[in-house]
């Protein structure tokens, strides 16, 4: 398709998702780029550039590339949730703010009306770091709530519960 149409920059953007799922990370971001050469306003290049870049701890830029994303289309709930979830889980503790976190992971979940249970998975990790561990734990058990989200994830899921409890001593 791009050899067809090399200027349609939605599809550099679906290319760059697959090689980022397939891990060749620096190409995707290569894709990202050209389809947002083509299209500055592409909400859904700047969501998948971000997440290649924390592929490869480019904490900033993802974090750049969320809020982008965010300026272009303020109610992606998808770029909220996911600059949300790095600010609450980031490994450089410099880029985490549980405050900022706690913000967008709201409005994610307040545009999926509390139904999606990754914007709420995020929404408990957001006040694990704000230091709220009874939010965290309340909010990790409504995602476990959802069965397709327990089954895809209950493991990992059940471990951040365990560790919110812990922490909270709840």
């Amino acid at each position: 398709m791009i050899r067809l149409n090399p200027k349609y920059a939605e599809v550099h953007t679906c290319r760059g998702h697959s090689r980022n799922k397939s891990g060749l990370v620096t190409k995707a971001i290569e894709d990202f780029d050209e389809a947002l050469r083509q299209n500055p306003r592409d909400a859904d290049a700047f969501v998948n550039r971000g997440l290649a870049r924390e592929a490869i701890e480019e904490w900033g830029g993802a974090i750049d590339d969320f809020s982008a994303a965010i300026a272009v289309t303020p109610k992606s709930a998808d770029a909220l949730s996911n600059r949300a979830r790095l600010r609450a889980q980031c490994d450089d503790a410099k880029f985490r703010d549980g405050a900022k976190a706690v913000a967008d992971a709201t409005l994610a979940c307040e545009l999926t009306q509390w139904k999606n249970p990754h914007h709420l998975e995020v929404f408990g990790a957001a006040h694990a770091e704000a230091g709220d561990f009874a939010a965290a734990v309340r909010w990790q058990t409504k995602a476990l709530d959802d069965a397709d989200y327990a089954k895809q994830h209950g493991a990992a899921a059940k471990r951040r519960l365990k560790a919110y409890r812990k922490r909270g001593e709840i």
